[in-house]
């Protein structure tokens, strides 16, 4: 392998980078202000871009695009990095004696191991995945390898993912602060945040089933009444999914770059993504654009930097676990970023340069919202949200609508219209910009924390009840003809978000487009075709009887919910689909006709699909 270049110097000085006593002695706060430094003196800060991007290259072959960051320079200049704010990380573990962390866990309890049933939290089997996102949150400010976005922050740990893990309901309430981990010593901290970095990959629309609804209706609990904040990964499977131990893709996610249809969604990837209680979080690139892998679709708040492979281009430089024979970065094998395998900089491989995913947003986000409650320690969940909302930074604003083609003849390619599967940015009709790839944006702390000076509180929430469609089932039929039906709302709410439950009888789910239109005429995809839901309604692996499934959109922000909402849903394709299946993560990049890759083809459906019913809530005020 060629050599990989020397990082570039920074062209800006940090070491001297002056503290001011407020935000307010910096006149311009933006991504490209003339005081633009970060303070600190660590030893790998310099190349953490996510923190403050001027075009390094992270130990990788080419540096980024300056400003494509978190925006949070003069917020740690003036001192506000994430003090008195406790973050839980629902995680695989985190290495309590890492140098950067130690300063950092909760003197009242570092957390709750599921596995060992203990406050052991550290990881086995060399998982290194909660570690480096715990340092991406919350990595100490003590002159030695990395810094947090909210070095400040105190974190909590729990080994709630990986293997001999049970993965029932009561664990999961105890890892999300509902239940106490250990009643006898009362031994979990009051979080204000828990960081989620993961995700599932499902191959059918998973069932709204009793279960999910108690989860759903726990966490509008929690971040009603306690201002707790869930940050979510939106999942990494835009371009390839992870089915029965290989992955497949289809030739509609091996289109020209950089935009084509997705085959993993994030509304589908995993019905928790839904839940209006997580906060889920798109991945960006050092470049500005989404990141290749990066889940996308109408449930996404907002985008954070995620990074790229950490090889030909930047991605995020994070903690690791301890020594060169474990982790991320070790001696052995090849090195495919110049920080691995013993670097000068990190000669005990205390450290990784290739940490990336959704799994490195969500801790981004997390710690920018970090950031904003310690400096505003007043301020609820909601307008939290809002103030990110409006603070985010529009990027890749003339991205095109992704695109498919549907085809009247399935033996014949010469006839075909053309669908919009992922809309480009949108304005609703309430002024706010929205984007199923990066929500509302990518993520400023800086112009979040002046927003947040001046904020009026937002009125208490509302939430409707279910509202049912009258409309009896409709066929639909299998030429791309759209069906429509109606549900009428008079609540007349603000608003925030949306819940739909759907109801489906479909031999090929992957066949459809399904798009909800409020009353003000503002379109958003919830189910774009030829996703990875390759099989039908009847073949369940849920115990579960329902049809039915859980969609959530952000775009109607702002509106009013008074009025027709409408539900549009198309069978696109009469085409046999067919899927691209190898063991190997490397053939992301394949040439099909060199490589030979396994085929997979599943049928068109036999008969026409239905939709039996469905129904929506508006959350609002």
């Amino acid at each position: 392998m060629e050599d990989i270049p020397i990082p570039i110097p920074i062209p800006i000085k940090n070491i001297n980078c002056r503290l001011v006593k407020s935000m307010d002695n910096i006149k311009d706060v933006g991504r490209d202000s003339d005081e633009r430094c970060l303070p600190g003196n660590n030893e790998l800060q310099n190349q953490q871009w996510h923190l403050m991007n001027v075009g390094q290259n992270s130990f990788s072959r080419q540096g980024g695009i300056s400003g494509y960051d978190l925006n949070l320079w003069a917020a740690h200049r003036a001192s506000v990095l994430g003090e008195n704010i406790n973050i839980g990380i629902v995680d695989t573990g985190i290495w309590l004696e890492h140098p950067n962390l130690l300063n950092n866990v909760q003197a009242v309890s570092p957390g709750w191991n599921f596995r060992t049933k203990n406050e052991d939290i550290r990881p086995i089997n060399n998982e290194s995945h909660g570690t480096a996102v715990a340092g991406i949150l919350a990595s100490v400010d003590n002159d030695i390898g990395t810094k947090g976005v909210a070095p400040m922050a105190k974190i909590q740990g729990y080994n709630l993912i990986g293997d001999e893990v049970e993965q029932n309901y009561t664990n999961w309430r105890k890892s999300h602060g509902l239940e106490l981990v250990n009643k006898a010593s009362n031994n979990n901290a009051f979080n204000k945040i828990y960081n989620l970095s993961f995700g599932s990959e499902n191959t059918q629309l998973e069932p709204y089933s009793l279960i999910q609804v108690m989860k759903d209706e726990n966490l509008i609990y929690m971040t009603n009444e306690y201002d707790v904040m869930y940050v979510k990964a939106a999942g990494n499977e835009y371009k390839d999914y992870l089915y029965d131990g290989m992955y497949f893709f289809t030739s509609y996610s091996l289109l020209a770059e950089p935009y084509n249809i997705p085959v993993g969604i994030s509304t589908i990837n995993d019905i928790s993504n839904n839940f209006y209680g997580y906060l889920v979080v798109s991945a960006i690139d050092a470049f500005g654009k989404i990141s290749d892998y990066s889940s996308v679709g109408s449930n996404i708040f907002i985008s954070a930097p995620g990074g790229g492979y950490g090889e030909y281009g930047p991605a995020i430089v994070t903690t690791d676990l301890p020594g060169c024979d474990k982790g991320q970065n070790t001696t052995t094998g090849d090195h495919i970023n110049k920080l691995h395998g013993g670097n000068k900089h990190d000669p005990d491989c205390n450290y990784t340069a290739t940490m990336n995913g959704t799994s490195s947003a969500a801790p981004n986000v997390s710690g920018s919202i970090a950031l904003i409650m310690s400096a505003n320690p007043n301020l609820k969940q909601r307008d939290i949200r809002d103030i990110l909302i409006k603070g985010a930074t529009r990027i890749d604003e003339y991205y095109p609508a992704i695109e498919g083609k549907y085809y009247y003849n399935p033996d014949n390619d010469g006839f075909y219209d053309t669908y919009t599967a992922i809309e480009p940015w949108e304005r609703n009709n309430a002024g706010f910009w929205y984007s199923p790839l990066y929500g509302f944006g990518l993520v400023d702390v800086n112009k979040s924390l002046i927003l947040a000076k001046t904020h009026e509180p937002l009125p208490d929430m509302k939430i409707s009840s279910w509202i049912d469609t009258s409309d009896d089932k409709i066929e639909i039929p299998d030429n791309g003809i759209h069906i429509v039906s109606s549900i009428t709302d008079v609540n007349n709410l603000t608003v925030e978000s949306v819940q739909v439950n759907l109801t489906f009888d479909h031999e090929r789910m992957s066949d459809l487009l399904v798009k909800l239109i409020s009353p003000s005429g503002t379109s958003s995809t919830l189910l774009s075709p030829h996703s990875a839901i390759i099989f039908s309604s009847e073949e369940k692996s849920y115990d579960d009887t329902s049809n039915s499934t859980l969609f959530l959109s952000h775009k109607f922000y702002g509106e009013s919910s008074e009025g027709d909402w409408k539900l549009v849903v198309s069978d696109m394709s009469k085409k046999v689909e067919v899927y691209y299946i190898d063991d190997f993560y490397s053939t992301l990049s394949l040439d099909k006709d060199n490589q030979n890759p396994r085929i997979m083809t599943v049928k068109n459906n036999r008969v026409n699909g239905i939709l039996n019913s469905w129904s929506l809530r508006i959350f609002g005020h």
